[in-house]
């Protein structure tokens, strides 16, 4: 069921993307002029999305670390309790 909610949220993002290429009305005004509205919009989507793939990228590895770190934390224990119950 939450795969489904997820899905349905991706889409709707999706059809508002095109909404989305929007800038300031002067900045839109001052491009179109000189016809590089296109470039502006890409360069602004550019600039807005390196953090987010820089934060995902550091999030992902975290929680890699940790869950190796809790992995090896359990297998100590269980060793621990091994050898003490003997």
């Amino acid at each position: 069921m939450k795969a489904g909610k997820y899905v349905w949220l991706v889409l709707a993002l999706m059809l508002i993307a095109d909404v989305s290429f929007g800038q300031c009305s002067m900045c839109k005004k001052t491009a179109e002029e000189g016809g590089q509205a296109g470039g502006l919009n890409s360069g602004i989507l550019y600039l807005m999305s390196v953090p987010y793939i820089l934060f995902s990228f550091i999030a992902f590895f975290w929680y890699r670390h940790s869950k190796s770190e809790s992995a090896k934390k359990e297998q100590l224990f269980s060793f621990l309790r091994n050898k003490l119950r003997k």
